[in-house]
């Protein structure tokens, strides 16, 4: 039985990984952390059910280009404004104070990695293009990189 479940688990991450690598150039992912997530007993099974590691391998694996993007802060900050919203878990929508957006959480969550994503590469495609010593470039991903932003 739970060898037909781990079938059923592993080709359903195959068609998804299939789908969004054979429809998407690029892909931003969250960089979770899945051992520090697991340390919460209550949410440990789910989170090893949902088989999130496999699915970012074969992404990986199958897709043109997955980058990944400090998650940091990606729910609480609007995705129109940049005004942080700090919400805990259980509201699961965004209500900006500043400019008014009203979003489902995950949704705004989704834009912020979205343009932290593209921000990386248009900060390394400035990077490359300007005539700059390497070891500046290398400092200045470095410091861009670890900052989560």
């Amino acid at each position: 039985m739970y060898e037909r479940i781990h079938n059923k688990r592993r080709d359903f991450l195959h068609k998804l990984s299939n789908y969004y690598s054979s429809r998407y150039d690029l892909i931003f992912l969250e960089r979770l952390r899945v051992a520090n997530l697991t340390k919460n007993h209550r949410l440990a099974r789910k989170i090893l059910d949902a088989s999130w590691s496999t699915f970012k391998q074969m992404l990986q694996y199958k897709a043109n280009r997955v980058v990944e993007v400090e998650p940091a802060y990606s729910s609480v900050d609007c995705s129109r404004c940049g005004h942080p919203v700090p919400k805990s878990l259980a509201v699961r929508t965004h209500v900006c104070t500043e400019c008014g957006a009203v979003l489902d959480r995950d949704y705004n969550s989704a834009i912020n990695i979205l343009k932290r994503g593209l921000e990386s590469l248009v900060l390394l495609l400035l990077l490359l293009l300007l005539p700059v010593e390497r070891r500046e470039v290398t400092r200045l991903w470095r410091s861009y990189y670890n900052s989560g932003r």
